[in-house]
């Protein structure tokens, strides 16, 4: 295993995009399995670790967790509606614009 202060060539970069904590493979198990997804808001790592920089600076982080979004049934559809209840959530408390 090689370790590197610096982005390894395949690591994706931080993104503004809530939907990026919402990962395609978590909502689709969860509408086949019928059980809730928990959203998670982490508010505040923006200003502590900025895209440029690799040393964190002092700063508060907030996390919120969000109201269980039950899926509506297994199929593709209900994943999709799984996916933007979810997305909603953090939405809601990341403070940030929806880019979508």
């Amino acid at each position: 295993m090689r370790m590197s202060l610096g982005k390894e060539e395949n690591e994706p970069d931080r993104s503004i995009d809530a939907e990026a904590v919402v990962l395609d493979i978590t909502r689709r198990l969860a509408a086949e399995a019928g059980v809730p997804i928990v959203p998670v808001t982490i508010r505040g790592t923006r200003s502590i670790l900025r895209p440029d920089q690799w040393f964190p600076r002092r700063g508060t982080v907030a996390v919120t967790i969000g109201t269980p979004a039950p899926p509506e049934g297994a199929d593709w559809a209900a994943a999709i509606r799984l996916r933007d209840a979810a997305r909603a959530e953090i939405l809601r408390h990341c403070g940030e614009p929806d880019l979508a």
